[in-house]
């Protein structure tokens, strides 16, 4: 018998070949899953920005939900964030931002060309959050702005393993080209100053119970001129469930805005900004003491609202209202607060606060 010795290099050709025609489907693993199989999403700490931010879904393959795409501004730049959901990640990502579609770099046909788009990358490893910071430039307050949003996504197993791979748009309209790429709206906020122009001289405030669609109806005079305040009518509300001022009564008040850390002791919270919140997101079938308690259960003791509509503003504010800063662009307004001067038995009367329309 003759035995033959097979080059060794032949023998491991031959068994890479065996394997290869025992492998199918895709090989490509992602690593970054921790121990116990969750994919740890990345932590993106968003700033303090103007007014309500708009969020669209991020639409894979023309019917996947594969997250969604938020942009908000604050007073120098606009961001886009992109979150991804369901095991989907980024891979890549694109963004145009223009003041009308033609500002979108596209073909003559009207497809876009994401190459073009002036804010783009690619994500190794992939990611299931990116954020954009554009600057805010020349734009104007309340300007309104087109985004297209364009990532390609893969959605991954538990194991690491990808199962499938899409292009994914920001929801929106459809561009005018023989294709599913979107864009939508967006309009630039403008932020309310914290500090409106008020006086710092007493002026005089009557206050009337109820006011035709607020707690209070507060009445301003003895305001001299060039003030974000003027005499006249205010929505008002309270601000104190123990301490008391009469309907038709008349006081002296000092004015301060609700953001201003230098306001009296008594008058301070941390819950300023869901106050403001609130008052700009009323739910439109609440009545005044609907909104009310829903103010109370911020400034004054935590009591939750009995009913449910007052519930419901609490529940928005909670979601939120943190770090909530009004904006001009939706006619908003801010909470300035009325310090009155004490009564004839000596106590201290009841804070107070009107809504005041914001300036920039």
């Amino acid at each position: 018998m003759v035995f033959r010795t097979w080059p060794f290099t032949l023998i491991l050709l031959a068994l890479i070949g065996l394997l290869a025609l025992g492998c199918q489907g895709s090989t490509e693993i992602l690593n970054p899953v921790s121990s116990d199989g969750v994919r740890q999403a990345e932590e993106i700490q968003l700033p303090l920005t103007c007014g309500d931010a708009t969020e669209v879904a991020l639409i894979a393959g023309q019917q996947y939900d594969a997250g969604s795409v938020k942009v908000l501004n604050d007073g120098d730049n606009i961001y886009v964030l992109f979150t991804t959901t369901g095991g989907w990640m980024l891979t890549e990502t694109h963004v145009a931002v223009a003041t009308s579609l033609e500002g979108i770099p596209q073909t003559k046909t009207g497809n876009p060309k994401v190459g073009n788009f002036p804010y783009k990358m690619s994500h190794v490893p992939p990611v299931t959050e990116y954020l954009y910071t554009i600057s805010r430039g020349d734009y104007a307050p309340c300007t309104g702005l087109i985004v297209a949003a364009h990532a390609v996504v893969k959605k991954f197993g538990a194991d690491g393993r990808v199962l499938d791979e899409q292009t994914a748009w920001g929801e929106g309209e459809g561009f005018p080209g023989k294709n599913w790429a979107m864009y939508f709206d967006y309009m630039l906020q403008s932020c309310c100053s914290e500090f409106p122009s008020l006086p710092t001289d007493l002026v005089t405030a009557q206050f009337f119970n109820p006011g035709p669609t607020s707690y209070w109806q507060t009445v301003l005079s003895n305001v001299p001129d060039g003030y974000s305040v003027a005499d006249g009518p205010y929505l008002g509300w309270c601000v104190e469930q123990d301490h008391y001022i009469y309907s038709g009564s008349i006081h002296n008040v000092r004015l301060y805005s609700s953001y201003d850390p230098g306001m009296p002791s008594y008058a301070l919270d941390p819950d300023w900004d869901m106050v403001n919140y609130i008052i700009n997101h009323k739910n439109p079938n609440a009545t005044l003491y609907d909104i009310q308690d829903a103010i109370w259960y911020f400034i004054d003791g935590g009591n939750y609202p009995a009913g449910a509509y007052g519930q419901a503003m609490v529940e928005d504010s909670l979601a939120n209202g943190e770090g909530f800063r009004p904006t001009l662009c939706e006619g908003e307004v801010i909470a300035v607060i009325l310090d009155p001067d004490s009564n004839t038995l000596g106590l201290r009367s009841q804070l107070t606060f009107i809504e005041v329309t914001c300036i920039e």
